[in-house]
C-alpha cells in the first residue's frame, strides 16, 4: 500500500503493477493512460477524468472497460515538482553607534552612552581596546550608560 502522488512513481518501465489506484483531482485523458499503464491486470482504476467520476478495470487479458460513476467538476491535477521556496536574507550591516558625550576633559567622570539608529541592533562593548566580540569574555553587551 503506498500513499502519495502517483507522479512519483515511474511507469516506464512498469517496475510494479498495482492492484488499485484512486485519484483524488481532476486529471486529463492522458493521465488515464498513464494510469491504466502501471494498473495490474484484474486491477481497478478510480478518479475524475475531465467531467465524468469513472471506474476503469483492467481484465486478466489487459483489456479495459470503464464506468461512469457521475459527473464531477474538480481542481485540476496538479502535475508540477514539489515547491521549494528560496529565501535569502541580505543582512545590512548596522549604522555606526553613537557615543556621548564627545570626547574631551571632564571634571567628573562622564557617563557614555551608546546608541545606534538600526533598528535591533545589539551593542557589545569591551574596557581593553579590543575588538567587542560577543563570544569573548572581555565582551559586554550594552544596557546602559558606563561610567568611566
Amino acid at each position: 500500500f503506498k500513499v502519495g502522488s502517483v507522479f512519483a512513481l515511474s511507469p516506464e518501465p512498469v517496475r510494479e503493477a498495482y492492484d488499485r489506484i484512486y485519484i483524488g483531482a481532476g486529471a486529463t485523458t492522458a493521465h488515464k493512460e498513464r494510469f491504466l499503464a502501471m494498473l495490474r491486470n484484474g486491477g481497478i482504476l478510480v478518479g475524475p477524468f475531465e467531467s465524468e467520476f469513472l471506474q476503469l478495470k483492467k481484465n486478466s487479458s489487459g483489456a479495459v472497460s470503464q464506468k461512469v460513476l457521475g459527473s464531477v467538476s474538480f481542481t485540476p491535477l496538479d502535475t508540477t515538482p514539489p515547491l521549494t521556496t528560496t529565501l535569502r536574507f541580505v543582512m545590512q550591516p548596522p549604522e555606526a553607534p553613537v557615543l556621548s558625550p564627545v570626547p574631551g576633559v571632564y571634571c567628573r567622570p562622564p557617563k557614555i552612552k551608546i546608541t545606534c539608529r538600526t533598528p535591533g541592533a545589539q551593542i557589545f562593548y569591551t574596557l581593553d581596546g579590543s575588538e567587542p566580540r560577543p563570544s569573548l569574555e572581555s565582551t559586554d553587551p550594552y544596557v546602559h550608560p558606563i561610567t568611566l
